[in-house]
Formats: structure tokens, sequence, C-alpha cells
């Protein structure tokens, strides 16, 4: 019920416009303002949903063709059953996110050995069908992003997670360096308080001067353990980061 409601936007403009496409982009902001999945994965699990993904044309061109056999007292065998509901996935993939997908009903009907000419009875409906069929097909690709996102979440926050670390460190690192008096041996030195005292002035090892700007570069970082030990460390050790 959380996707539905999140997406009955996009689904009332699907119904309206009978396209796919045309609720794409309602589709888009739905997920990510109201069911607050991640941009990189409405950006492309959307778009491809709604080009291959037609749950609702698949469920109407299979029930349409069984309609049409009883109909015509014909008993379908399970075999053409499943070859009809094969064939009406197979068809709907390859519709395009427009109204009108009823002639791939055609197709279907033809590999059954149906009359074709039964699909008029379905015209004077098809205008409603058509777009209750097209606001399943929206909310089933809300239903797959959703499952999406709920397995690929984990894996994008770790990699967010990493490249913020990443670039934690390189903007210490540029700091330390351009706090650096390059005519000295520059040191930077840990007291285990979470406080790195940058040395640029002085090169004995037991003066524990500040640099010339007097800044304090605070590394609250778990590499800044391993690699900064107590006393002083070269900067090209940090550097090498």
């Amino acid at each position: 019920m959380f996707i539905v409601r999140g997406m009955m936007q996009a689904i009332v403009t699907a119904f309206g416009t009978a396209s796919s496409g045309a609720a794409l982009p309602m589709a888009m902001q739905c997920m990510e303002d109201n069911c607050h999945v991640d941009r990189r994965i409405t950006r492309f699990v959307l778009p491809l949903g709604s080009t291959i993904n037609m749950d609702g044309n698949a469920l109407y061109e299979a029930v349409a063709v069984i309609f049409i056999a009883q109909l015509n007292n014909v008993d379908l065998s399970l075999a053409e059953v499943v070859t009809v509901s094969i064939t009406a996935t197979i068809a709907s993939i390859g519709l395009g996110s427009v109204p009108a997908g009823l002639v791939s009903i055609l197709l279907i009907l033809n590999t059954v050995g149906l009359p074709v000419q039964d699909v008029s009875l379905l015209l004077t409906v098809d205008w409603l069908l058509d777009r209750i069929r097209t606001s399943i097909n929206v909310l089933g690709d809300g239903f797959a992003t959703g499952v999406i996102a709920h397995i690929l979440q984990k894996r994008l926050n770790d990699s967010d997670a990493k490249n913020d670390y990443r670039t934690e460190i390189k903007e210490e690192i540029e700091l330390l360096k351009s706090t650096a008096n390059s005519r000295r041996q520059s040191y930077a030195w840990s007291d285990h308080s979470k406080e790195i005292y940058f040395n640029a002035i002085s090169n004995d090892p037991n003066s524990r001067v500040q640099s010339r700007s007097g800044s304090i570069i605070n590394f609250n970082l778990s590499w800044r353990n391993t690699l900064l030990e107590s006393g002083y460390t070269p900067l090209n050790k940090v550097e090498e980061v």
C-alpha cells in the first residue's frame, strides 16, 4: 500500500493519458519524493519498465483471447492457455508505451487459430480498458522499482560512504600540503585526542608547534589510528593514502 499511495498521482496521470511514456515523469517524481527511492534507481528502472514491463497489457491480452475463445465455444487446452500467456507476455514487451495496444491481440488470435474479426467486440470498451491497463503498467513499474531499491539501497549507501571517505581524506591531505612549509621537513603529530597539529616551522621532533597559520586539523577518521602513530609522522607518508 505504501507504493500505491506514493504512486497515486502517476496512476491518475496514466489513467488520463493512456500512455506509460506520458506518465513517466510523474512516476519518477512520485517514487523519489513520496517513496524516497534513490534517484539513480528511479532514473534507470522506470524508463526501462515503461518500455518493456507491460503487466497490464499482458494480462488484458491473455484474458481477451480466452474470452473470444469461450465466445466461439472453443475449449483451449492447457498447452494452448500456456501458449497464449507466453505469447501475450512477449507481445506486450514489444509494444511501445503509447495508446491503442489492441493490435497485438490479432497476433495471439492467429497463434491459437481463433477468428480475428471478433476483436471488433472489444473496440467498444477498449478506450476504458486501455486506461486501466496503462495504470496497471505504471503501478507495476513502481513495484519493480521498490523491490530493486530494497535490494540495492545498502550497496549504494556503502558506495556513497566510501566516496565521501575518499573525498574527505583528499581534502584533509590537500589542507596539510597547503599548510606545510615546502622549504622544511614537515610532520603530522597525533596525541590520540583526535586532533592533528601540523608542524611546519621546526625540524625538532621534540617540539610540538602548530603551523604558522595556527590551524588545527581535526582528523576523526578511522585511518588516523593506523596511519598516524604516536609522535611525528612524515608528510609523505600521509600523501600515500
